[in-house]
């Protein structure tokens, strides 16, 4: 056994070393493969349109290093899988699906489920299920990537920064692959994807004396960009597209799935002027409590805040204005919760998910009420309760305004 174990090492190294495998195996070089970075699922009539962003690594110009060379193609099929086929009939190189970090899919191809299009990534070998997910509003995934390739950026870069820059503002989120997967398979409850949309920046003003300079404003158009804001809230059971959280309400949402990290609150000093407060911390307790047959879940939500920036001249540091603003950031917080609330009764979706914190607190109700929870969700009462403080005053501890009198 050793000795047939030495020989098989033996024949293996003479393999590699003659470069055997080139000639019966078919290996590649670095050079001669595509990796795909960036994907777009687009609805095509009755085919999907299948958007590829890939990198292919080339030696510089008289040096021996590597640079990536961003390109993307296009392709329609019935299937995914058809889709990525048809590649090979236009591209000399292997793709590779190993690299994947971002799916973009288009609104209109939701609409009838998310589902459907998920089983090719969950399926495939190569995918990793970390890849994470977006769904584009109204336009499509060919063109948001389009839009950034065009502008001479790197699509997965620019993806990569919106990502990482979300939990300033606190209003959207990552979900990767195999999470929404996951609560797609789960008929009780809503799935949410964080939603790309993109935005046209407003024209500069011109003066309307000005003729030629008008002239020249109206032929330029709008400049466009990408940005992360809200989520797309999904159907428990079929998958489907049911609406879109946005700005405040998509923070609201966050607050109570307790996936705030940080963000700006503006409140008033007495004299009506403007005090912005930094969201440090938020911790978010989902709290469910039979009465009889009777569901209540209270949202249960401690903030602390510090004041980042103060308009007016008022002294603050008081405790009567202190409490001021604190009613104020716990009154805007629970507005934004209920509203994320009253979007999850209006489409009866269980968005939270609540469904997981009854069953995990109470599983012997839980069997008994899970396969009518859509109606018993509809019923339950909701209670919000905010309890904040205001922690720092950063580097200064009176308003820049302030005026001694006299």
């Amino acid at each position: 056994m050793r000795r047939t174990l030495i020989i098989t090492l033996i024949l293996f190294t003479l393999y590699i070393s003659a470069g055997l495998e080139t000639m019966i195996g078919g290996r590649k070089s670095i050079t001669d493969a595509f990796y795909v970075t960036t994907v777009g699922l687009d609805k095509a009539k009755d085919k999907i349109k299948l958007t590829i962003v890939t990198q292919s690594l080339g030696p510089e110009e008289e040096t021996e290093y590597t640079k990536k060379q961003d390109k993307y193609f296009v392709t329609e099929g019935k299937t995914i899988f058809e889709a990525n086929r048809f590649f090979t009939t236009f591209m000399d190189n292997k793709i590779f699906w190993g690299h994947v970090d971002y799916i973009l899919i288009s609104e209109s191809l939701v609409k009838n489920g998310l589902d459907t299009y998920l089983d090719f990534f969950m399926r495939d070998h190569e995918t990793r299920l970390i890849a994470e997910l977006f769904i584009v509003k109204e336009y499509s995934a060919e063109e948001s990537i389009k839009l950034v390739i065009d502008s001479g950026e790197d699509i997965t870069n620019t993806l990569h920064v919106l990502k990482e820059d979300v939990g300033k503002l606190s209003v959207s989120g990552c979900v990767p692959v195999y999470e929404a997967f996951s609560t797609i398979t789960d008929e009780n409850c809503g799935s949410n994807v964080p939603l790309l949309q993109i935005i046209e920046d407003e024209k500069e003003e011109t003066d309307s004396t000005d003729a030629k300079e008008a002239s020249v404003a109206e032929d330029n158009p709008k400049s466009k960009r990408l940005v992360l804001d809200g989520y797309a809230l999904l159907d428990p059971e079929s998958s489907e597209l049911v609406g879109f959280l946005t700005g405040n309400d998509a923070r609201g949402f966050n607050f109570a799935i307790n996936k705030i990290k940080s963000g700006v609150i503006v409140v008033e000093d007495p004299e009506g002027e403007d005090v912005t407060l930094e969201i440090i911390k938020s911790k978010t307790k989902i709290i469910p409590k039979f009465n009889g047959d009777k569901l209540e879940v209270t949202f249960k939500t401690k903030l602390s805040t510090n004041i980042a920036e103060i308009d007016g001249s008022t002294n603050l540091f008081t405790d009567e204005n202190i409490e001021l603003l604190i009613k104020q950031q716990n009154e805007m917080v629970k507005k934004e919760v209920k509203n994320a609330i009253d979007f999850a009764l209006k489409h009866n979706i269980d968005i939270f998910p609540i469904s997981k914190v009854v069953e995990r607190k109470f599983p012997v109700k839980w069997d008994k009420i899970k396969d009518d929870w859509r109606k018993i969700f509809t019923e339950i009462t909701f209670n919000v309760e905010v309890d904040s403080q205001i922690d720092r005053t950063y580097s200064i501890k009176e308003p820049v305004l302030s005026r001694e009198d006299g």
